[in-house]
């Protein structure tokens, strides 16, 4: 039975040990590039309202930003696929913590723009204990400021170690999203946003779970608050 290193942090800094300094050293100079271009300026933070839209997830069903939040708060985290195994380690914790987020009073959602045949059948082998929304195209990503296409010296790299962007995405425009993961109130406000250009940093998802009960507990508070209308102004 294979068996994972206990955290998030300790899973990728095994997966950056795995891949060796050769790749993390071209890492490096491709964070430092989308740096310089200004990539992730524009990424939604703490205290935006995230933008209305409508996603199908893998469960077939159409969700809009409004039905994520009708009943609580809500992680939405965006990752590039099961091709990218920084992003499957992440994928794997969020299935960890998925109970504990749900007891907190809120929900977890996945948003990925990785749409063959692998990645469906990847994310139905991992049995994940939440559902996937499937961002074809990258329109969702585009509007939370995720969205940047990779630069073409590593469009080649990328290719030649098998990374075939084009078909992970159907289409041939070599775009990518930046992996970031918000927790949104019920009021449509990020609450919490982890947006690192740096793509093999990915949000604590003890942090997460904290951050939803703190918006449950306000939620519930503010319920507590409110008048019962139902009763005469006298009684």
């Amino acid at each position: 039975m294979r068996s994972f290193p206990p955290t998030l942090a300790a899973r990728l800094a095994q997966i950056r040990r795995n891949y060796g300094p050769e790749w993390d050293e071209i890492y490096d100079r491709l964070i430092r590039q989308l740096s310089a271009a200004g990539v992730g300026q524009g990424i939604l933070r703490e205290g935006d309202t995230i933008p209305d839209f409508a996603l199908p997830s893998n469960h077939g069903r159409l969700w809009t930003a409004s039905d994520l939040v009708a009943e609580g708060p809500v992680v939405l985290s965006f990752n590039r696929g099961t091709w990218c195994p920084l992003c499957s380690a992440e994928m794997q914790a969020h299935a960890d913590a998925a109970a504990k987020i749900h007891d907190a009073g809120g929900r977890l959602f996945a948003v990925t723009s990785h749409i063959s045949a692998d990645g469906v059948i990847a994310r139905r082998t991992m049995a994940l204990p939440y559902e996937t929304l499937i961002d074809a195209d990258f329109g969702v990503a585009l509007a939370f400021g995720l969205m940047f296409q990779l630069p073409q010296e590593f469009q080649a790299i990328y290719a030649d170690d098998g990374m075939n962007l084009p078909v992970y995405f159907d289409n041939n425009a070599w775009f990518l999203s930046v992996p970031a993961t918000f927790v949104v109130g019920s009021d449509g406000v990020i609450a919490y946003a982890f947006r690192d250009i740096d793509f093999r940093e990915r949000a604590d998802p003890d942090v997460l779970v904290r951050t939803v009960k703190r918006l449950t507990a306000k939620r519930s508070h503010s319920k507590s608050r409110m008048p019962n209308l139902a009763r005469g102004p006298n009684e």
